[in-house]
């Protein structure tokens, strides 16, 4: 059984958020982010190419990686990876146009 005394407490989604996020160890946040990063991937693959998709998924996902970690629910290292995936694109997208 469950100790569902602090999700009682609850008064915002956030606040559920962080419980789940502490009952599976951290792990909620970061397949949050990931999840993401594949819907806005497949969902971006329908009309663009697969360079400018995969960095704008990618840019899109550290926006967002960024909220998620001001709200606690991602470690920082998780935020920066995403920002080096981010500015790798870029780089090749630069790289390749020239």
């Amino acid at each position: 059984m469950y100790n569902l005394t602090t999700l009682q407490n609850a008064t915002y989604v956030i606040d559920i958020m962080h419980y789940a996020n502490d009952i599976t160890g951290g792990v909620l946040g970061t397949l949050f982010l990931v999840s993401i990063f594949f819907i806005l991937f497949f969902t971006f693959k329908l009309r663009y190419d697969f360079d400018d998709t995969l960095t704008s998924a990618a840019f899109l996902t550290s926006v967002i990686s960024l909220f998620l970690y001001l709200a606690g629910l991602i470690n920082i290292w998780i935020m920066i990876v995403f920002v080096v995936i981010t500015l790798a694109c870029i780089l090749y997208l630069y790289i390749g146009k020239q």
